[in-house]
């Protein structure tokens, strides 16, 4: 099942609506097949929709029953958290440098050279 899944790749809130919807789709597929069979009960749903949600994170490598795996995802998610948040305000103090720079390369030369002649 899992060579179906499309790469992983983009906004956490989006992969975790597809997932979900991967799951109801699951379900519907399988209430399709079971037609002649009793209908789907609640905990048939559930054990589809966590099947669904096994194989989504096993492609992120991360086998939700390790409680290991668990807790090295959440620290890689913490970390890339943390990193995320430096280079933001690396990002900024260089930008506000450059900045800077140019503006005290301007005042510099017009103070050299004075204002321009009307």
């Amino acid at each position: 099942m899992t060579e179906n899944l499309p790469g992983l790749s983009g906004d956490p809130n989006v992969l975790l609506a597809a997932i979900a919807k991967a799951a109801a789709a699951m379900a519907a597929q399988d209430a399709v097949r079971r037609q002649d069979a009793a209908p789907l009960d609640r905990d048939a749903v559930e054990e589809i929709a966590e099947e669904c949600i096994r194989a989504a994170f096993l492609r992120f490598g991360v086998d939700i029953s390790d409680l290991k795996s668990v807790r090295a995802f959440n620290d890689t998610i913490q970390h890339a958290e943390r990193s995320k948040g430096f280079w933001d305000k690396a990002g900024a103090t260089a930008l506000t440098g450059v900045v800077m720079a140019i503006v005290g390369i301007i005042i510099a030369a017009l103070g050299k050279y004075g204002w321009p002649a009307k």
